[in-house]
């Protein structure tokens, strides 16, 4: 088709599918994920009548749509982190890093018995965080030619959600009606006194080093070239580690931890890229930049990959929920609050942690007070598990395990 030939048509065709795939996210309230549709979409154009070589003829293939994005979004990811929420919900930060722990020892150890090495170092990364860490694997399998590890992490964060979803709701409507039976809400509709967090001072503005820029002299191009300082300076670390002879630091690590001190310091502005208005963008950007890797897949590979990729997340779910349940045993966090707490690491995070509470919430509650006692009680913690899980950890996992590929 002549048409495919058109830079501005393959744009249309891509960012159509991408529309639809969330359009039936959204009418099916995220039982069927996006990421499936697209990624089953992508998959029958690449064996019918798209070009391979569709994501570059539309001119947002690599490195725009690799190294470019990844860089930008994992910096977004450090201004996201509030500090006073992670202090306050402490409980929830152990429990989710004892679940990727139990993650990682039960599929390194169960899965290294009869699954191949570079499978194991791609799922782990993949199925402990969501697509940065999906895409970082790919991106590093792919690197050395590792065709079929590179499918996988692919396969992975597009299929754990069907593991992580019908999981969290049981568990989450079991915590909610174990939350409605202890702590009650009053017959005036009013929380009991117990139930009432105290206010934090720490929560008072705090005077930074980078005093904040005015909103007449705020832009897009300014913030991003911001954004990019962080990066460059992040890859001149990374050379460094490699000139002094030491062990080399991986690039994503380092801008994760650039990007938390520069927000704290006051050079980036907090949630930067949805302030900046880039965030869909450039999510869209690095979502398409990962089913870009579906142009090598085939029927048979994908068939062979089966097998390991049910492994990885049969045994990730139950590696993860062992050590959340072991975690929340000596922090007083109930079993079901501590498996979907670690659950949030096998869906990706925000935004599915927030709308599966609330429906659980809907679902067990007889009134919207009592709804909104359980949302106060179950969200904090759901959000400051993703923000362990899957903002902070799954990048530092991905960051260690490419160095074991191979």
């Amino acid at each position: 088709m002549e048409l495919l030939q058109n830079p501005v048509f393959c744009l249309f065709i891509i960012v159509a599918i991408y529309a639809l795939g969330d359009f039936i996210s959204t009418k099916t309230k995220a039982w069927i994920p996006s990421v499936v549709v697209v990624a089953t979409l992508f998959l029958i154009g690449f064996w019918t009548i798209l070009p391979k070589d569709i994501i570059d003829r539309a001119g947002i293939g690599a490195p725009l749509g690799g190294i470019i994005v990844i860089m930008l979004a994992i910096a977004h990811l450090g201004t996201t982190i509030s500090f006073q929420e992670l202090k306050l919900q402490w409980k929830s930060v152990v429990v989710s890093l004892a679940g990727l722990l139990g993650m990682v020892v039960v599929v390194w150890g169960i899965g290294g018995l009869f699954l191949d090495k570079n499978y194991l170092v791609v799922g782990i990364p993949s199925i402990t965080g969501g697509v940065v860490s999906a895409t970082l694997m790919q991106e590093a399998a792919s690197a050395i030619g590792l065709t079929k590890p590179a499918l996988l992490a692919i396969c992975i964060y597009v299929m754990q959600g069907f593991a992580g979803y019908p999981l969290s709701t049981i568990f989450l409507k079991r915590e909610a009606r174990r939350i409605l039976k202890q702590s009650p809400i009053l017959a005036n509709n009013t929380i009991t006194k117990n139930d009432i967090q105290p206010k934090n001072e720490d929560q008072l503005p705090q005077k930074k080093l980078f005093p904040s820029i005015p909103d007449k002299y705020y832009t897009t191009a300014l913030s991003l070239a911001k954004m990019a300082i962080v990066c460059i300076l992040a890859y001149i670390i990374q050379t460094l580690t490699v000139s002094w002879g030491a062990f080399k630091l991986n690039q994503a690590v380092v801008v994760l931890i650039l990007s938390i001190f520069a927000t704290k310091i006051g050079f980036l502005e907090e949630n930067i890229l949805k302030k900046n208005g880039t965030y869909h963008f450039i999510m869209l950007v690095l979502l398409i930049s990962v089913f870009a890797g579906l142009n090598v897949a085939t029927p048979e590979m994908l068939i062979e990959l089966a097998f390991p990729l049910i492994v990885i997340i049969v045994l990730g779910v139950i590696g993860g929920i062992l050590g959340a349940g072991i975690a929340g045993k000596f922090t007083g966090v109930s079993f079901d609050m501590s498996s979907s707490i670690i659950l949030v690491a096998i869906y990706g995070g925000f935004p599915q942690n927030y709308i599966l509470t609330e429906e659980a919430s809907k679902a067990v509650s007889d009134s919207k007070e009592e709804q909104k006692y359980l949302m106060d009680t179950m969200v904090p913690q759901m959000l400051v598990g993703g923000f362990t899980s899957v903002t902070i950890t799954s990048v530092i996992i991905s960051g260690i395990f490419t160095s074991f590929l191979g």
